[in-house]
């Protein structure tokens, strides 16, 4: 979240008339596995305006599908059948089948989708229509079997298998959202630049992993038996011993296993032009190395780093891609100009600075 705070700083602090437009390279981010391991709901974030679209990719077939879009983040959750997802929007929870067919259930967000939905609204636990916890910060999560909510509160985290039988697990000051182990046995969650797990009374909360910053939701292992999360250091999976592996030095934000196998999604730049941020597996499975511009007149920026490729539209654009790094610019109809550098490609631009 810090990451993008600093985008839209960045974009709030630049003159008004600049342009009508300001157009930067997209983020994708939050993989979520279906159940059955085919397919990855994730969010691709558009830093200008604070726009997040809703996809789904394919995974054999790296066929994306957006299915909706909110000006924050959309928080999907699958069904467990694996047939629609639950998300929200503009002050209300929806689900949506992968076609983008949607039905609205109700006010409130942070959906949960077991046997019935989960969400919070204001500061409730809603399931269905009924209040099984107040003071409800974050997001809930439903146990394996679907009869137990694991949720946050300022104060801990806590489990509740009805109204009014919230059971306070372990108490910390600001905790990450929780989430089950595949066995129901035990919950991960984030307490500062902490990774914890704690168990119903079998073991007692603790921390795996420290020196964490900026650690994403953590995300089991289908043998329960680690974690992976992204954070400023890259991708990594921990252990339960306490034992981590890097897996990526680089990375955005979210990370996840298939629910079927040990592979990992995660969100991290693409090795042709690593400004641009995708879904891998190993190679990315979503986005492209394009910076595209709208048919108004633009202001279109590359990344800081090499590899971009700018596409100017109608409009009297003005493309910035003198990053010292080559990238590849093509600025279309319109009088375009352009920044560049000596050993970047460009085509299509009527005033060329170099």
């Amino acid at each position: 979240m810090k990451r993008l705070v600093v985008l839209a700083l960045l974009i709030t602090a630049l003159p008004a008339s600049a342009s009508t437009a300001r157009i930067l390279a997209y983020e994708d981010a939050w993989p979520t596995w279906s159940p059955d391991g085919r397919t990855i709901a994730f969010t691709r974030i558009h830093a200008p305006g604070n726009r997040m679209e809703l996809y789904v990719v394919d995974t054999r077939t790296n066929r994306v599908t957006k299915l909706a879009q909110n000006s924050f983040q959309l928080q999907p959750s699958w069904s467990p059948d694996g047939t629609t997802l639950a998300y929200q929007a503009g002050g209300a929870v929806y689900v949506t089948d992968l076609h983008g067919v949607k039905r609205r259930v109700g006010a409130g967000g942070a959906p949960a989708y077991g046997d019935v939905i989960a969400r919070t609204r204001n500061t409730q636990l809603l399931v269905g229509g009924t209040v099984w916890a107040d003071h409800v910060i974050g997001r809930p999560a439903w146990s394996p079997d679907r009869t137990t909510l694991a949720f946050r509160r300022d104060g801990g985290i806590y489990t509740t298998d009805g109204p009014g039988e919230d059971r306070l697990l372990v108490g910390a000051a600001n905790p990450g959202d929780p989430v089950w182990s595949p066995d129901g046995a035990q919950l991960a969650f984030t307490i500062r630049d902490e990774v914890w797990v704690a168990s119903r009374g079998l073991v007692p909360a603790h921390a795996i992993a420290s020196s964490r910053t900026d650690a994403s939701t953590p995300n089991w292992s289908p043998d329960g038996g680690s974690v992976v999360y992204t954070w400023r250091g890259g991708v990594t999976q921990t252990y339960l011993s306490g034992r981590s592996v890097r897996l990526h030095n680089a990375a955005g934000l979210g990370a996840a296993f298939s629910p079927q196998s040990d592979v990992v999604a995660w969100a991290g730049p693409r090795p042709t032009c690593p400004g641009h941020v995708s879904i891998r597996i190993q190679a990315p499975i979503t986005g492209t190395c394009e910076v595209q511009g709208t048919a108004r007149a633009d202001v279109i920026e590359g990344t800081p780093l090499w590899g971009d490729v700018i596409l100017g539209l109608a409009g009297n654009d003005q493309i910035h891609a003198n990053d010292r790094h080559t990238d590849r610019v093509n600025c279309g109809p319109g009088r375009d100009t352009v920044w560049a550098d000596r050993s970047d490609r460009v085509s299509g631009c009527e005033v060329i600075h170099r």
